[in-house]
């Protein structure tokens, strides 16, 4: 899956990672974005003041990416043509139903989506694709290379299909019905039961002991054939009866440790199952076997008649029958303990995350190296995102939804990246001027908004005005002694009408404010660094690297609340109004303590 270094070493095509489309794209974003700005009531001005600036940077820098377009040439036109008759077997239909086809015999399930069955075959072709890479890019001639030869060898059938990463989810899965319904059927089997709903257990394993107390049942009641005892002119001579099998008790120890191992998922104590078994079985066993031997002996002796033979044989036979039935019954038990514990596969999303970005990545490369061409397979890029976004989302565990918006966030990026990449004229190597000009301009729009993020301190003078305000109030009473302004705070039972210039929704305002020029100036500051390691990976030495890095980690230390301390409270932009009752409500506990009683 790797791209061969060798690739970009013969291919004699110069690129430039950030185009004029780019810009001016980004620049009608922002101009919609600063409208609907605008038009909420508490965006403050500062927010649009950002806008303004970071519009008027990738206007200048579109005009200024202009001047680098330039004609594509025939050889990167030919392989151009070649990758695109390859990526779109990812979408014949045909070829679809093939790897369809072949993925249900791998599975043995008829229940394969056509969703899967997409992304199986797409992965399968892309792992395909990037085997065929040097053939196409190492030669500078269409006659060392056969676009029909390699075309057939990325077709459906693929014999390796634990390439795609979705086949081996599915696999997983399918190897876990496939336990689940050999367990169920031994189990059944054991039971001696034909009638049942594997699916409903498949669902509840619970469901399976209903399969167990038929064979309980069985156990139970294992007939028990009388016997007289016959008096014959010989010798009278009677062997010992072997105990009954405790059959109740064994069932009760045995439910027991299985009810005892299910619940504390405990799988190192199944094999006790069987011991039990063991332990009621084989000392009848024993006896028997003695008694057997004994009796042998008495009947090859002359004149020793044994009465109770009919009656020994009775019991054994009875014996016999419950030993089966109690060791199918352990034997039973111990699959039904396996299929309580057997836990379905865990999707390892995060790798299929890192495989996701894995096959975007190496689809920008691919736009990267097609030169001035790439823009002939952007339709076919579009509909490979599509079904990555796709694998994405399918099957997604809920617990991973912060990984699946980081990964959905750098598809996107990606995709932003290779139409930027298409967009460009790669003939000219990139110009060192006017990509430390990129920089620059980037560098001066994220200082203009730590400015204006910096100087909004409103809220932070609120707060300490509110907090000197209350603190004051707090110290008199501790005095013994009341004042207007804390009866105006009890009255109002609020202290913010006492304080001078205290706003709540201008504190709002710029709280939500600062809060969305943070969130563009970490995502400005992203995409700067981006930009940056792209052209340091060419050779092109950034001027202003090491005061982009210092701006960058200066963003990440940037923080909008404000806390200031208020009493024994921490107050701050988001619990105002919460901490402001509960200031009122000590003030007015201190009062009652020091016996200030307000008349008002």
């Amino acid at each position: 899956m790797k791209l061969s270094p060798i690739i970009m070493t013969f291919l004699i095509i110069p690129h430039i990672l950030f185009a004029e489309n780019y810009w001016q794209r980004y620049a009608d974003s922002l101009i919609k974005e600063q409208k609907q700005a605008k038009e909420q009531p508490y965006i403050a001005p500062f927010v649009i003041e950002y806008l303004d600036t970071r519009i008027a940077m990738a206007q200048d820098l579109s005009r200024s990416f202009d001047s680098t377009l330039q004609n594509n040439n025939e050889h990167q036109a030919h392989i151009t043509n070649c990758c695109k008759q390859i990526l779109s077997l990812c979408f014949d239909k045909t070829l679809i139903d093939i790897t369809k086809e072949q993925v249900t015999k791998e599975l043995q399930r008829a229940d394969i989506s056509n969703n899967d069955a997409i992304i199986i075959h797409t992965e399968l072709i892309l792992s395909s694709i990037f085997r065929q890479f040097d053939t196409i890019f190492t030669s500078n001639s269409t006659q060392h290379y056969d676009i029909k030869q390699i075309i057939q060898q990325c077709q459906p059938p693929i014999d390796d299909l634990s390439q795609s990463t979705r086949f081996q989810e599915l696999s997983a899965h399918a190897n876990f019905i496939t336990q689940q319904q050999h367990l169920i059927t031994s189990i059944a089997s054991l039971c001696n039961a034909t009638q049942y709903d594997d699916e409903q257990i498949r669902q509840n394993p619970e469901h399976a002991k209903a399969l167990l107390v038929q064979l309980e049942n069985a156990l139970i009641n294992v007939p028990e054939k009388t016997a007289t005892y016959h008096q014959t002119d010989g010798i009278p001579y009677q062997i010992t009866i072997p105990q009954q099998l405790d059959c109740p008790r064994a069932i009760y120890e045995i439910q027991n440790k299985r009810d005892a191992i299910v619940t504390e998922k405990d799988a190192t104590k199944i094999d006790d199952i069987e011991s039990i078994a063991r332990s009621y079985i084989t000392p009848i066993e024993n006896q028997i076997a003695e008694q057997k031997k004994l009796l042998a002996i008495m009947k090859s002796t002359d004149g020793v008649a044994v009465e109770n033979e009919e009656a020994f044989n009775n019991v054994v036979h009875r014996f016999e029958t419950q030993s089966k039935l109690l060791r199918d019954y352990a034997n039973a038990t111990t699959l039904y303990c396996q299929l309580s514990l057997l836990q379905a596969p865990h999707i390892n999303y995060s790798g299929r995350c890192q495989h996701i970005v894995h096959y975007a990545t190496h689809i920008q490369k691919l736009v990267q190296s097609l030169g001035d061409s790439s823009k002939e397979i952007i339709p076919e890029v579009k509909q490979l995102f599509e079904v990555l976004k796709a694998f994405l989302y399918t099957d997604a565990p809920k617990e991973n939804n912060d990984e699946r918006a980081t990964t959905l966030q750098t598809l996107h990026t990606i995709k932003e990246n290779i139409y930027t990449i298409a967009s460009t004229r790669k003939d000219d190597a990139p110009n060192p001027a006017l990509c430390n000009l990129e920089i620059a301009m980037n560098i001066e729009t994220l200082e203009k908004g730590i400015k204006l993020f910096n100087t909004q301190t409103y809220a932070k003078q609120a707060l300490m005005r509110y907090a000197s305000t209350i603190q004051k109030a707090f110290e008199l009473v501790q005095t013994g002694f009341s004042d207007t302004t804390i009866q105006q705070i009890i009255e109002m039972q609020s202290a913010i009408p006492v304080v001078d210039n205290f706003d709540v929704q201008q504190i709002i305002n710029e709280y939500t404010s600062q809060q969305y020029v943070l969130r563009k100036l970490r995502a400005d500051s992203a995409s700067l660094m981006q930009r940056i390691e792209s052209y340091k990976k060419k050779g092109i030495r950034i001027n202003d690297y090491e005061k982009a890095k210092e701006i960058v980690e200066t963003i990440k230390s940037m923080q909008p609340l404000y806390t200031v301390d208020v009493g024994k409270y921490k107050m701050n932009q988001n619990n105002i109004l919460i901490i402001d009752r509960q200031c009122v409500a000590l003030l007015k506990r201190m009062m009652k303590n020091n016996k200030l009683v307000s008349n008002i």
